[in-house]
């Protein structure tokens, strides 16, 4: 056995307050200099590009018209300029206020807004996303649940809602699942 194993020898030690030595504590909380950061840098980066272009597959226009549009929408221009530069304290314009509850989800991709990994569709747009939505007449749930893969605008489950209530055929296969008593 060690000769120091066993023994309680305190005398040597001597107690000391953390802030007496917090050079300690600070040195312990430094980066790993083993670890490399710019790996998983790089992983993140490749991921974001994989989602972004993720979100652009199979859709009806490209990256250049809906950054266009953006531009050209009074409203989408400002959630772009609050994207780029960060958003106040407190937004005043009722129309924004939808996109600021969400400001940490909104990013600008090539010029467009991503909602997450949806993308922020313009007015000029949107009624063109409700027709392709509504094309296959699948009801409103599965229209909705189609439009949260792809895209995203305030009030969209409002404006697809709607277009189901007045086609005759969604209307049939839009209605939830009533629920019905267990028997016995």
């Amino acid at each position: 056995m060690h000769p120091g194993y066993g023994r309680n020898d305190f005398r040597s030690r001597e107690y000391r307050k953390t802030s007496e030595f917090g050079n300690v504590d600070g040195l312990s909380r430094l980066p790993d200099p083993r670890e490399s950061p710019i790996s998983q840098m790089v992983v993140n980066e490749v991921a974001e590009k994989q989602m972004t272009a993720e979100a652009w597959k199979d859709m009806i226009f490209n990256e250049r018209e809906v950054a266009k549009a953006t531009q050209e929408d009074e409203t989408l221009c400002k959630v772009y300029k609050y994207g780029m530069v960060g958003w106040p304290q407190k937004v005043k314009e009722n129309e924004l206020k939808p996109y600021e509850k969400s400001k940490t989800e909104i990013n600008v991709y090539k010029g467009c807004l991503l909602w997450g990994s949806r993308v922020v569709i313009p007015k000029k747009f949107r009624r063109m996303i409700l027709k392709v939505l509504h094309h296959s007449h699948y009801g409103r749930n599965r229209m909705i649940a189609l439009a949260r893969r792809k895209v995203s605008y305030p009030e969209i489950d409002k404006d697809i809602q709607k277009m189901a209530e007045v086609c005759v055929i969604c209307a049939a296969f839009g209605n939830e699942m009533r629920r019905t008593p267990l028997h016995p």
